[in-house]
């Protein structure tokens, strides 16, 4: 009975602990597949959305623009963060095993060649307490894929960037 009880607390501590590797291997096969549903399964779009706004830092300063050309910029700006979180967007960034070099100009940045990006890239994990991890290509610095738990065994796609 006790050998039993052990049994199913190792099995439930490495599902707790290997929760967001699982995570990571769900979206990275929904980008191979290009499934947009699947792949939002996994993703907290306002965090994430939120986290690409903060990360692109950017606003207007005064110029000696028109307001018709100040407004235009404008708009263009404020659609980057949505264009920047869309699913093709998020599935492009799973397919190279890094966050976009706009998005994080201090990432180490390799091209990707086409027989590179098939989001079959290794990953490191590192937890950052016991709700936050962070999700890199082995080997890579820079940007990173930043996962929150979502539930006991659930975590998603939550930010890009830093966790620490």
């Amino acid at each position: 009975m006790a050998a039993a009880m052990a049994l199913v607390v190792l099995v439930l501590a490495a599902a707790y602990y290997g929760a967001p590797y699982w995570t990571v291997h769900e979206l990275k096969q929904a980008a191979r597949d290009r499934d947009a549903d699947a792949l939002l399964v996994h993703v907290d779009q306002a965090a994430l959305r939120k986290s690409v706004q903060l990360a692109l830092g950017f606003s207007l300063a005064p110029s000696p623009a028109s307001p018709e050309s100040q407004a235009t910029a404008r708009s263009m700006l404020e659609a980057m963060p949505e264009l920047l979180s869309s699913p093709t967007s998020l599935m492009a960034m799973l397919l190279q095993g890094h966050p976009s070099r706009v998005l994080d100009p201090e990432a180490a940045f390799v091209p990707v060649l086409p027989e590179a990006a098939d989001g079959d890239w290794p990953v490191e994990l590192r937890y950052v307490g016991r709700s936050t991890v962070e999700v890199r290509a082995k080997g890579a610095t820079g940007g990173a894929f930043i996962l929150r738990r979502a539930g006991l065994f659930r975590w998603k796609w939550s930010a890009i960037g830093s966790a620490s």
